[in-house]
C-alpha cells in the first residue's frame, strides 16, 4: 500500500512538473534588433502577449509577431500588406491593429477586442 501512494505521488509531481515547464522559442535576430512586447487584455478574460520584431528571411526582412496566451504554444505569425494599420496571420491566427482598435481572431470565431495593458522594448538577438 505504501509502495502505491509514493508512486502516485511520484507521478502526480512529475505531471505537475511536465505541465508547468515555460515554452522557448528561439528566431535568428539581427543582433541590433529591436522586440517590443506588448501585454493585451481582450474579450473573454482572455490575455495575449505580442512580440514584435523582424527577422532575415532569405536576407530580406521580414516583420513578424510572436504571440503568448495562457493556454496555447507560441504562435508565430508573419505580416501581410494592408492599406493601413497592421495584419499579421498564418490562416488560422489573426493579429490586427489599426489606430487604437487591436483585435485578435482564432479560426472563424468572432474577433476578440483587445486593450494594451503594458508594453516594453528591448535589444535582443535571440527571444
Amino acid at each position: 500500500m505504501k509502495k502505491l501512494i509514493i508512486i502516485l505521488l511520484v507521478i502526480s509531481l512529475i505531471g505537475c512538473y511536465i505541465n508547468t515547464q515555460q515554452t522557448e522559442i528561439f528566431i535568428k535576430a539581427p543582433k541590433k534588433n529591436k522586440i517590443t512586447l506588448i501585454h493585451y487584455n481582450c474579450d473573454n478574460n482572455k490575455e495575449i502577449s505580442v512580440s514584435f520584431t523582424t527577422i532575415n528571411k532569405e536576407h530580406t526582412p521580414k516583420n513578424i509577431v510572436i504571440i503568448n496566451s495562457q493556454d496555447n504554444k507560441p504562435i508565430i505569425l508573419s505580416a501581410k500588406q494592408v492599406s493601413s494599420g497592421f495584419l499579421y496571420s498564418n490562416g488560422k491566427y489573426t493579429f490586427r491593429v489599426k489606430g487604437n482598435d487591436v483585435q485578435w481572431t482564432i479560426g472563424r470565431m468572432m474577433p476578440m477586442k483587445c486593450t494594451e495593458v503594458d508594453s516594453q522594448t528591448k535589444q535582443k538577438a535571440l527571444i
